[in-house]
């Protein structure tokens, strides 16, 4: 009995022994065939949207443990096919999970791979000041805009700033996309007193049934100035400060926006009177004719401050009308002589500055420079 038990003893050992070896020998083999024929995908395999998905096989491998024999076979062997759609006629697939294979040594391993954004948007034309006026807050939304192949969100805090009183402050541009990227960045925005700017002169003389213009340049919450005649039967202004002499006199235009105020001073004077002549216009002890500057005891035909043939009627000087005042009271013949005189009188004013001239030509067909405008 005793060697009965001996003999089965023993026999277990060997039996256990033989599964030992037997799993040893297969866990080998095992390893070897994993080393030689197996290949390890990596974690994670992500592209940016926007790009196309990589088409290198070290993008989706994982070679830390190859030697560089084994890394170069497989790059050299295997082959590599990755299923994706493009979005639309983009050149790039949508967001989302996507299949794949690498087939090496008659083995396919199947992985996937997404497409996602991370990626922030960005601003187009960043402005980081802003000027504005008091009580007008900029047009925040058409100033700033962002780029981003997802749809993109802006909001503005502009908490901080008292738009009602003049001042530096801070506000922040925030761009958020559809995946939360988001682009944040602080501007400065500085609140200025509006202006109400006198561009024409602050005296204009006009002659009954002249017309003129009052320029103004207005920067502010309110764009348009009102523009007011102190007397309506001398003067009369409309909204874009177009005036009309109706009656000798003076009177003022006022101009107000923005609680600024400005004012025109005009001087209205009556038609002066045209004389004509048919060669003798009133008789007298004896015929002949005279311009006026010469003097002497026959009477005939009187002009006065211009010229007559006797045949028709003349045009003096002095009845010569103009939309605009004549800057420096001069008249040229041409446009060309004006053009030489402001380029004289008016046409340096240093590096940097510059200036051009508005002009018109009055009734009698001369031109004059109507005003003087630097930029």
């Amino acid at each position: 009995m005793k060697v009965k038990m001996k003999n089965l003893i023993k026999n277990k050992k060997i039996i256990i022994m033989i599964a030992v070896t037997l799993v040893i020998i297969i866990s080998v083999v095992l390893f070897q065939l994993l080393k030689e024929d197996d290949i390890k995908i990596k974690d994670n395999i992500a592209f940016e949207y926007g790009e196309i998905p990589s088409q290198n096989l070290v993008d989706y491998l994982d070679f830390d443990t190859l030697d560089t024999n084994k890394k170069n076979d497989i790059l050299n062997n295997a082959i590599l096919n990755t299923v994706f759609e493009n979005k639309g006629d983009l050149q790039y697939p949508s967001i989302g999970e996507y299949k794949g294979t690498i087939n090496y040594k008659g083995k396919t391993t199947s992985f996937v791979f997404y497409i996602k954004d991370t990626t922030a948007p960005t601003m187009i034309n960043f402005q980081p000041y802003q000027f504005t006026y008091i009580d007008l807050v900029p047009a925040y939304a058409e100033i700033y805009q962002a780029s981003d192949l997802s749809n993109c969100v802006i909001t503005i805090d502009d908490s901080s700033i008292n738009y009602g009183v003049t001042g530096s402050y801070e506000a922040t541009v925030k761009a958020v996309d559809d995946h939360s990227n988001t682009f944040q960045i602080k501007i400065t925005v500085l609140v200025k007193e509006p202006t109400l700017e006198l561009i024409s002169s602050k005296d204009i003389t006009l002659t009954v049934d002249d017309t003129s213009n009052v320029q103004v340049n207005v920067k502010g919450k309110e764009t348009q100035a009102i523009f007011t005649s102190s007397d309506e039967n001398i003067i009369r202004v409309d909204e874009n400060g177009n005036i009309t002499a109706i009656s000798s006199g003076n009177a003022n235009i006022t101009i107000k926006a923005n609680g600024k105020e400005e004012i025109v001073n005009i001087t209205v004077n009556a038609k002066p009177v045209v004389n004509s002549g048919s060669g003798s216009t009133s008789s007298g002890s004896s015929s002949g004719s005279s311009t006026s500057g010469n003097t002497g005891n026959s009477s005939g035909s009187n002009v006065s401050g211009g010229s007559s043939t006797g045949g028709g009627e003349s045009t003096p000087s002095n009845t010569c009308t103009q939309r605009y005042p004549a800057i420096d009271n001069k008249y040229f013949d041409t446009y060309e002589e004006a053009k030489q005189y402001f380029r004289e009188t008016y046409g340096a004013l240093g590096a940097g500055t510059h200036n051009n001239f508005g002009y018109g030509t009055d009734s009698c067909g001369r031109y004059y420079i109507s005003s003087i405008n630097s930029y």
